[in-house]
């Protein structure tokens, strides 16, 4: 999980406990699939959010990457509708769909909340930026064409919509299910990526 991901500034952590609550649901059911060393860890990821690595000891973790990891090729990126709208202006969420098009894993968009109250929310510095440069998002239409772009241009990146942090933590924690088989095919290919 990288360090900057949070659900508030004032409540860092709170978005790194409900996944660790989910992760233990999944392990105390012995037929989830979920590798029972399975755990979340915060660092600086150089791409995504959410990315998962399997350490020496075959400890599948999410975290960032060390030399001594094995990176599992699924990477997540995470945007809450409030900053995906803020910061449109700017083009970030363009520029991180460019940098996950070109890695050489199974991407995931990540947008969380309810995508009909964009109009709620302002895009950061509108005014000073060439609107011909980035396309700003600001209601309901935008995020459509954002995802229709996504899938019309053969993008491998694969736009998910959840209502909330709560169920975005659930994906993420079913996700920890197919990174821990992924990583098993990885390990025998020896085909490990890095980030």
């Amino acid at each position: 999980m990288d360090s900057q991901e949070r659900i508030t500034n004032d409540q860092p952590r709170k978005l790194q406990d409900a996944l660790e609550r989910n992760l233990q649901t999944l392990l105390q059911d012995s037929s989830s699939g979920v590798p029972k060393s399975c755990r979340v860890r915060r660092a600086k990821l150089t791409l995504g959010d959410y990315a998962w690595v399997v350490e020496p000891n075959n400890q599948l973790d999410i975290s960032s990457t060390k030399d001594q990891q094995k990176v599992v090729d699924i990477l997540v990126e995470r945007k809450r509708m409030a900053d995906l709208v803020q910061r449109s202006a700017k083009g970030d969420h363009l520029e991180q769909l460019e940098r996950l098009k070109c890695c050489r894993c199974h991407c995931f968009f990540l947008m969380e909340g309810n995508p009909q109250a964009t109009p709620v929310f302002q895009a950061f510095d509108r005014d000073v930026l060439d609107p011909r440069r980035c396309r700003t998002i600001e209601d309901f239409s935008d995020i459509e064409r954002l995802i229709a772009h996504l899938l019309v241009s053969g993008s491998k990146v694969k736009v998910l919509q959840t209502s909330g942090e709560e169920v975005s933590c659930r994906f993420l924690s079913l996700l920890s299910i197919v990174a821990g088989d992924q990583a098993e095919r990885q390990q025998e290919k020896g085909d490990w990526m890095s980030l």
